[in-house]
């Protein structure tokens, strides 16, 4: 049945492609290119696994999500041509001109915030500096998996704020300027490097990952904007999308010890987890699903929207993810189960359709904003918010990221922060001695 799946998804992912008009970034060609790739670890793993065992209702429950996604994708753009003007903005691409000073500040504003985060991080977890990596871990375990309260200090929450908008932000203007004058700022790239780093003091490393899956949409979205681009890509261009996520799975091992955890298998299997397991797991949960309301049950969908919101409304005490470790023939899967695990826990099979068809119709309409967005000297606010949902979506696979990163204090935040840089950071000039 996982051969099934797979020849399904592969046609499916054709005939999106074909229907986008090649465009290899729309939200319905990577969401379904998402499963797909990791229906291909399924097979690697084949006996491992005991894919052999796979089930007809999972790989259902994975088409139907892929087609309603791409169904009402498909309804939200022509109804977008229907209401809106369907003419693109053709200008290219201009340098974004910072001054030193504002790049060596916002520098500094990230190295503050990692320090700040690391020293919280320490005095939650009770270890000492010297057991830095360890307290990282044990921090990341206790966020998501504990009811103890594992907050930040006030001023530690507003500089990670900071230092994850600035680092969008900049990562924006460097893939501006490269495409502008072909040269790399080393500063601004420092910059971005760093925020990417301190994103990971807090022990995950989702954000990461997700700063360098929003490259290639960022540079698709700019590289496409031009009368000569929007014909052809350039070679460079093309190779440089392929590239990215390829070097964000081949680094995803290395960084385990960054935030303090040990690999105890090869790099392969360990990718095989992260990139596959997902749905041998959604498969083995499907077969002992029973939806129950139960007023008990965590929400898991909306969890960091509730913990966010919710203490201002009524009493919220903190709470995990109910996400069990499974195994199979002794081989470790790990504890995710794709995107559909977090709706049909929380709502059913009518859950699957209603929030997968939310998600389809939230991006498809923030990427027709994105194609018709006029680029000017600052980073367009519609083109971040997708480079900022991008990785959400080519990680459905892997869990509820849609949900999860964008329904959250820090993406509301990273859209007000971001056109507070737009209004001060492009219009602050100072005069430099010679």
């Amino acid at each position: 049945m996982i051969f099934v799946l797979f020849t399904v998804l592969l046609l499916l992912l054709i005939i999106i492609y074909t229907s986008e008009k090649k465009d290899i970034i729309s939200p319905s060609f990577v969401f379904c290119l998402s499963f797909l790739f990791s229906s291909i670890w399924c097979i690697v793993f084949y006996k491992e696994w005991s894919m052999e065992l796979f089930h007809a209702n999972t790989a259902i429950l994975i088409i139907s999500g892929v087609c309603i996604f791409a169904i009402t994708s498909f309804i939200t753009r022509k109804l977008y041509l229907i209401f809106k003007k369907v003419d693109m903005n053709n200008e290219s691409v201009h340098e974004i001109k910072i001054d030193i000073f504002i790049k060596v500040l916002s520098l500094l504003l990230i190295l503050f915030s990692a320090y700040m985060c690391l020293r919280d991080v320490l005095r939650i977890t009770g270890y000492s500096w010297g057991n830095i990596f360890k307290a990282i871990s044990r921090y990341d375990y206790l966020s998501k998996f504990s009811s103890q309260s594992v907050g930040f200090s006030k001023i530690t929450t507003i500089s990670r704020y900071i230092s994850h908008s600035l680092t969008y932000w900049y990562l924006y203007v460097l893939v501006n300027n490269i495409l502008a004058t072909k040269k790399i700022d080393f500063l601004n790239l420092s910059i971005v490097i760093m925020g990417m780093a301190s994103s990971m003091t807090s022990g995950g490393r989702n954000s990461a990952i997700n700063m360098l899956l929003s490259i290639p949409a960022v540079l698709f979205v700019l590289s496409n904007r031009t009368n000569r681009a929007r014909k052809k890509l350039s070679f460079k261009t093309k190779l440089t999308i392929v590239l990215i996520p390829l070097t964000a799975l081949m680094i995803f091992p290395k960084l385990t010890n960054f935030v303090g955890r040990e690999v105890s298998t090869t790099n392969t299997y360990y990718l095989g987890i992260y990139c596959g397991a997902e749905i041998k797991n959604l498969d083995l949960y499907l077969q002992e699903y029973k939806y129950e309301i139960n007023p008990d049950k965590k929400n898991m969908t909306f969890r960091n929207l509730i913990l966010w919101i919710g203490p201002a409304l009524y009493n919220v005490e903190p709470y995990g993810y109910d996400l069990p470790f499974r195994s199979v023939n002794n081989n470790n899967l790990g504890n995710v189960y794709t995107t559909f695990y977090a709706f049909l826990y929380d709502y059913g099979y009518i859950g699957v359709v209603v929030l997968v068809a939310l998600m389809a119709f939230i991006l498809q309409f923030v990427y027709e904003k994105c194609k018709r967005a006029i680029i000017g000297n600052k980073p367009n606010i519609w083109i971040l918010v997708y480079g900022y949902m991008f990785s959400a979506i080519a990680l459905s696979f892997f869990s509820n990221k849609f949900y999860e990163q964008n329904f959250n204090a820090t993406f509301v935040y990273s859209i007000v922060l971001w056109i507070i840089y737009n209004k001060v950071f492009i219009s602050m000039k100072f005069k430099h001695k010679k």
